[in-house]
């Protein structure tokens, strides 16, 4: 979740952002400071 207390110009997307969400390439994964420390939590999300 995000803050608007810290943006701008916040819009509605004039966009199919549906069509984003289905074309994006989310992984699951685990922290290497977690599994250094025997904490074996899966994460999900978009990886840079």
């Amino acid at each position: 979740m995000s803050s608007k207390k810290y943006k701008s110009n916040i819009k509605d997307l004039e966009i199919d952002s549906l069509d984003i969400l289905n074309k994006t390439d989310i992984k699951q994964y685990n922290l290497n400071s977690d599994l250094d420390i025997g904490v074996k939590k899966t994460k999900y999300g978009v990886i840079l």
